[in-house]
């Protein structure tokens, strides 16, 4: 496959985005099997590279990928690198995550393993215990956790985040157990919010009077935008800064920037 030519197209800029107020950690998961989990990690942490630094940690309990779909990346580095430092390994998160993060355009990358046995261990029984210490890492960090199954390892990762988005099909069961999982004591963080990806029988607007605040809006159909980006494209390429997915994902990182905000001052307020 060529390289990805991404020599940004002089004009239009591409488009604009609201100053964000925070920096934080933001799981990504789904309740149950479907399509655009990762792909909406990867978009998002895409975007927030580019305005500052993004992290994208592939912390699947059933094993990774990133690796098959990014041909850009490899096992050389992994969630291993981080979850079993060697000896010689630094101490300090922000050198140790960089030791086991590759690059993916303008994202810092650490492609889980693809075996689940090991990706299982990288998040279950880490050596380091490194969800705790992603709030050290400069930037937004976004963790994508797989499918949140009962018991799921990825639970720590939920607890230390900052917003935790759940990716779903928009169907009524879908959208039932976001909203059973988000009131009736299950949740490990404050206000998880909702996106759609894939099709479905509900509307954006349907969704948004059912779920109200929580629901961010749908992640949209754009195979070739996200194969750009899965080739290394950072979102100021001149085929995807106009894109409608790359417009989307930018509303979604603000609105997660609010959920942060609001998070953090209820929880100052709780002290």
């Amino acid at each position: 496959m060529t390289a990805v030519d991404d020599t940004p197209a002089p004009v239009p800029p591409p488009p604009a985005v609201a100053p964000l107020g925070h920096l934080g950690t933001v799981a990504v998961t789904q309740l149950r099997g479907g399509p655009g989990g990762t792909t909406f990690a990867l978009g998002l942490a895409a975007v927030a590279a580019e305005q500052g630094m993004g992290w994208l940690i592939e912390a699947d309990p059933a094993g990774g990928v990133l690796i098959g779909r990014c041909e850009q990346l490899d096992g050389r580095r992994s969630l291993v690198d981080l979850a079993f430092p060697g000896a010689q390994a630094p101490v300090a998160p922000p050198e140790l995550a960089a030791s086991a993060a590759q690059t993916l355009g303008n994202t810092a990358v650490i492609v889980g393993p693809e075996q689940p046995t090991r990706a299982y261990e990288c998040v279950a029984r880490p050596k380091h215990r490194w969800p705790g210490n992603l709030r050290h890492l400069p930037g937004w960090v976004v963790v994508d956790c797989g499918r949140l199954f009962p018991g799921s390892p990825a639970l720590d990762v939920l607890r230390y985040a900052d917003a935790v988005v759940v990716v779903t099909p928009p169907e009524g069961g879908d959208v039932y157990r976001f909203t059973q999982w988000a009131t009736e004591g299950q949740r490990v963080v404050e206000s998880p919010v909702l996106v759609t990806s894939g099709p479905g029988r509900f509307s954006p607007r349907q969704l948004a009077r059912e779920v109200g605040d929580a629901y961010l809006g749908p992640l949209p159909y754009a195979p070739k935008e996200v194969d750009l980006l899965e080739r290394g494209a950072s979102t100021s390429h001149r085929a995807l800064y106009r894109s409608e997915l790359v417009r989307s994902l930018l509303g979604r990182l603000q609105s997660i920037d609010a959920v942060v905000g609001a998070n953090a001052r209820s929880t100052r307020g709780a002290r």
